[in-house]
């Protein structure tokens, strides 16, 4: 039978309900309009909670009060249906936790020792009022401080003189004991420091200074005035050798210059009794007739510098030629006369043509040998081979590895062929071989030939699976099989990040810290199931996040463990979303 679609009472069709109208008002309607308007659902768990919500029978989501009392460890979250419905919410509970009323959006916390009216907007649970006109408080507590655009001062407390910019929160600072002084006010101020560098300080007269002039050589001079000053040295400065003038005292001017016995970069001096470092000075133009030795005498005969000489050679012992050299005149040469020497006739040179006889080469490179007749070895008479000779070789050893064998007839081979399943195939002809197979192969379960169940070899065949196998991208129907979860467990973790292509299940089985819960890793696809079970080790833990790629869909994500109690959470991959959808949260009674 038809229902209302907010407080789902009973809507009686005419004609119906025949004897039965009475009951069906009283307990469809009237008792549930009654729980509507002063009921209350009390919730003592510390969980969070799903309220009950049903059509024509009493449930927890119809109550007009919902009242949370017992203790709390964490934030609890009261998830209320989604649709027009107005709550007074009495948080009433221990440990001072807030009670978060919420229908899938940011909904409302209402803090522990608190009450307040929720209502349903069309998209969120919100306060059901936040604006009160011309209401009359005798007696007002505020939790926080009321801000500056809202008429307030922005602070708790306040204590001596206020001051504000509109925007920010006010402060305070102590309130002097005497006059205040204003900034635009004509006042003297007593006994009070001003700090030059935080302060400017302008027109003030030399009368109000402490000090209003400096004195200079016996002369004051007022701060602003001006005067002349005649330098006065105590100690005089006497003029010393190299230097021309007289003693100064600056009682009057006096020029001070180098005299005559001074060198000059520039000038035209004598110097005497002077050493020059030819090291750390350049000297040019310095005449032979300034030096003390200006010339050499070689062999007898004297050059001055820059001048010219001839100088012939004279040898105390003359050179003698020897063997293999020769002279264009004598054998021996002392230096008085010009000689030309060379290599005697008898001594073999590089390019020249000589015939050489009684002699024995060592390892000799010969690259040309011009000869018409044979060259025998020296330890034995035989006939060398050429290259391009046709010659038969005996007792000879050839490595392939270091030559190149060509043109060899199968007659010149010991073994010129090759026997294939009893027939012989000369090397270089052709023949065609069948397969002999001794031991068939039989094709058994899951396989398929296409002719007969054996093969040996003696005809060709296909074989391929047959339809009782599954393939990977084939569409067949599995009977009595079981697909046994790939499960991942740990005991305790921070993060728990669940790796979605190599498990199905991700399990936590003694969780001893607050945690979070990382977006899965891996490449999922659409539909794909994964399940999240997480239990503590006696103590409720908090889950302290869950990533964006958690989407709830008709439930909530839990923000606690409750303590030594399993916690599932099902999740579906929705590849449109890129989202794991959450479509199941239960936790052990």
């Amino acid at each position: 039978m038809a229902n209302t679609p907010l407080l789902g009472l009973l809507l009686p069709s005419t004609g119906t309900l025949d004897g039965t109208w009475g009951t069906a008002v009283n307990t469809q309607i009237t008792s549930l309009i009654d729980s509507a308007i002063a009921g209350t659902t009390t919730l003592t768990t510390d969980a969070n909670v799903v309220l009950t919500d049903t059509s024509e029978a009493p449930n927890q989501s119809r109550q007009a009060i919902i009242l949370c009392t017992g203790a709390r460890t964490v934030q609890r979250t009261v998830v209320v249906p989604a649709r027009s419905k107005t709550y007074i919410v009495i948080n009433a509970t221990t440990g001072g936790y807030g009670v978060l009323v919420d229908a899938g959006g940011s909904g409302v916390t209402v803090p522990a020792g608190k009450s307040c009216v929720v209502a349903w907007d069309g998209s969120n649970v919100v306060a059901a009022s936040d604006y009160i006109p011309n209401a009359k408080i005798d007696s007002l507590a505020l939790t926080n401080a009321l801000s500056v655009p809202n008429g307030g001062t922005g602070a708790n407390t306040l204590t001596g003189l206020v001051k504000g910019n509109g925007t920010s929160a006010m402060t305070a600072v102590a309130a002097p004991t005497g006059a205040v002084v204003g900034t635009t006010d004509t006042q003297t101020l007593t006994g009070k420091t001003i700090n030059g560098p935080d302060n400017t300080l302008t027109n003030i007269a030399n009368a109000s200074l402490a000090n209003s002039a400096i004195t200079i050589n016996g002369n004051a001079v007022s701060l602003g005035g001006s005067t002349t000053v005649t330098a006065t040295a105590s100690s005089a400065l006497t003029i010393g050798t190299g230097l021309s003038g007289t003693s100064y005292n600056g009682s009057a001017p006096v020029t001070i210059a180098i005299d005559s016995t001074v060198a000059t970069l520039t000038g035209t001096q004598t110097l005497t009794n002077k050493t020059i470092n030819g090291s750390n000075n350049t000297l040019s133009n310095i005449a032979n007739a300034s030096l003390v030795n200006s010339g050499v005498t070689v062999n007898g005969t004297a050059i001055s510098l820059g001048g010219t000489g001839s100088v012939t050679a004279t040898t105390t012992n003359a050179l003698t030629v020897g063997s293999g050299l020769q002279l264009d005149s004598g054998t021996t040469f002392d230096g008085s006369a010009a000689k030309t020497l060379s290599l005697a006739t008898d001594v073999v040179t590089l390019t020249g043509t000589q015939t050489l006889t009684n002699k024995t080469l060592t390892s000799p490179s010969i690259s040309t040998i011009t000869n018409t007749g044979t060259i025998t070895l020296p330890t034995a008479t035989t006939t060398l081979v050429g290259t391009d000779t046709t010659n038969t070789l005996t007792n000879k050893t050839i490595n392939a590895s270091n030559n190149t064998l060509s043109n060899i007839a199968n007659a010149s081979l010991t073994n010129s062929s090759v026997t294939v399943n009893g027939s012989a195939i000369s090397l270089g002809g052709t023949a065609t071989v069948t397969a002999n197979t001794t031991n068939s192969l039989t094709v058994g379960s899951g396989l398929l030939l296409n002719s007969g169940t054996t093969f040996n070899g003696s005809a060709a065949r296909t074989i391929t699976v047959d339809s009782s196998v599954a393939t990977l991208t084939g569409t067949q129907t599995l009977t009595n099989k079981r697909i046994t979860p790939r499960v991942s467990s740990v005991s305790t973790t921070a993060t728990l990040t669940p790796n979605s292509d190599a498990f199905d299940q991700v399990e936590v089985t003694a969780q001893s810290s607050n945690f979070s819960v990382a977006a899965p890793t891996g490449s999922p696809t659409d539909g794909q199931k994964l399940v999240l079970r997480i239990n503590d080790n006696g103590t409720s833990r908090s889950i302290t996040g869950w990533d964006s790629a958690y989407r709830t869909v008709g439930t909530v994500l839990p923000t606690a463990t409750v303590a030594n109690k399993v916690t599932y959470i099902g999740c579906i991959y929705n590849t449109f979303a890129s989202k794991w959808d959450v479509v199941a949260v239960a936790t052990q009674i």
